[in-house]
């Protein structure tokens, strides 16, 4: 037996269901500037040494994806994760993409550093991601963030270096 009229009667019904689905949103420009300003807050944060200040950026339950380490979790995680580094001694950073919408947003952009390890002043460039999600008050907060630098690993043991000798 075919049945001719349950596609005509289907259609419709679906495209009603698609109709009423709700849209997403697209950032608004407070939005925007909102997370860019979670951005900065954290940079002149991290400047003063503030670590409790700086990981107020990020949610409770942030996922932090950094070079070289393991996944860690949680807020707290962070600044313990801060409080080990060594002392900053200059920081920059930029959003140069944020997009979005609803309450999750993107932010990508690039970050210099200047570090001192021992006597040494290290300085660092790389590029981040930031996943951010709106709270319920509004604000805008990182709930997961990963970042590397821009400088090629060291060769490895037993590697010619670009020069043609060993590592």
């Amino acid at each position: 037996m075919r049945l001719h009229w349950v596609p005509s009667i289907l259609f419709p019904f679906a495209i009603t269901l698609t109709a009423c689905q709700p849209q997403l949103q697209p950032l608004s420009d407070e939005d925007v500037a909102a997370i860019k300003s979670v951005v900065q807050s954290f940079g002149e944060a991290a400047l003063a040494g503030d670590w409790s200040a700086a990981a107020e950026s990020y949610s409770i339950d942030a996922v932090f994806m950094p070079p070289n380490e393991a996944i860690y979790e949680g807020r707290a995680a962070e600044v313990a994760h801060l409080e080990a580094a060594p002392p900053v001694l200059s920081y920059s950073s930029a959003a140069v993409d944020v997009d979005g919408s609803g309450d999750l947003a993107y932010a990508r952009g690039a970050y210099s550093i200047s570090l001192l390890v021992g006597a040494d002043t290290v300085n660092l460039e790389g590029k981040w991601v930031h996943i951010f999600k709106k709270q319920p008050d509004g604000s805008w907060l990182i709930t997961l963030d990963i970042w590397n630098s821009n400088d090629p690993l060291p060769p490895m043991e037993g590697e010619r270096s670009e020069e043609g000798e060993h590592g």
